[in-house]
């Protein structure tokens, strides 16, 4: 495994989320934890995201599944787990909800 994802809890659908999280295999939104082996791996290979990145939660997906082209990125991997916790962020204030 090297990344955990959380699920948007806030004006979104729940359930939907987590369905659609764990059949394409991506982590959505703000909370995604990546193991130490990972985060090595990455810099061992100088990956750098761009600040501002509109959409890193898709390219981290990618990177966590070992995809070096665009034929996976639609199916799920045991490199990536969705975890059922939600997550919503208001001004100044990160709430998780198990």
């Amino acid at each position: 495994m090297n990344i955990v994802g959380g699920v948007p809890i806030v004006g979104r659908d729940k359930e939907g989320w987590i369905q659609r999280m764990r059949f394409y295999g991506r982590v959505s939104g703000g909370l995604y934890a990546l193991q130490d082996h990972f985060i090595e791996k990455i810099k061992k290979h100088s990956v750098k995201l761009p600040i501002g990145l509109v959409g890193d939660d898709f390219l981290v997906s990618g990177l966590a599944k070992n995809i070096l082209d665009f034929g996976g990125f639609s199916s799920a991997s045991s490199n990536l787990i969705i975890d059922n916790s939600g997550i919503f962020f208001s001004t100044n204030i990160l709430y998780a909800n198990e």
